[in-house]
């Protein structure tokens, strides 16, 4: 997490002034560390993780002056960096980075700064080892297991992230939202011990 967290107020407030770019450098100071700490604990390389974060800031940036989220902020950004990881890991690209297509010099000056800060995701061999456990399952699983146990979102935040709230305007849709992915969860970690223990990672 960032320093503090931000209020809708205070973005509204930014983007009814006009200051679009001000209300993009404060979401990135606030939350860009643990954006990018999420991308980097995705599989793959760190360039993708690096060119998805890129991404994520464009759609930011153009999202803003409609932002409208459905629920909470904090899902709402995972959710695009849910989906600008997605676009970057089938493009597999450097052609195909964004980064100087903000059209600002002081934004890029702030992602960078938001890149040199965070510490980049430590992997050890054995860290290593679940990783490739992890890139063998679907996506939505491998982003249910960063959101959980990576990043310790709430279960109605994942739902969202996830696409899988069926649009739930009221507290009981959301708690069913929930409890289904707290059973796929249970299912997942189960899954998951089965195929650690196959790789030699687990003691029977």
């Amino acid at each position: 997490m960032g320093e503090r967290s931000v209020s809708e107020a205070e973005l509204r407030a930014l983007l009814d002034a006009g200051q679009v770019e001000a209300c993009l450098k404060l979401l990135l100071k606030t939350y860009g560390p643990e954006i990018l700490g999420f991308l980097r604990a995705r599989p793959g390389p760190e360039s993708l993780a690096e060119d998805a974060f890129m991404s994520f800031t464009q759609d930011v940036w153009r999202g803003l002056p409609q932002w409208q989220p459905r629920g909470a902020l904090r899902a709402w950004l995972y959710t695009l960096a849910r989906n600008a990881w997605i676009r970057t890991a089938r493009k597999q690209s450097r052609a195909d980075r964004v980064g100087r297509a903000l059209g600002s010099a002081v934004l890029e000056q702030a992602v960078a700064e938001v890149r040199s800060h965070t510490r980049p995701y430590m992997r050890t061999d054995v860290k290593d080892q679940f990783q490739a456990l992890r890139a063998r399952l679907a996506e939505p699983d491998q982003t249910l297991l960063v959101l959980r146990v990576d990043r310790g979102l709430d279960w109605w935040e994942i739902a969202q992230v996830l696409g899988e709230d069926d649009g739930a305007q009221d507290e009981e849709a959301a708690s069913r939202a929930a409890a289904r992915l707290r059973q796929r969860f249970r299912t997942l970690k189960v899954r998951l011990a089965r195929m650690a223990r196959d790789a030699g990672l687990l003691d029977e």
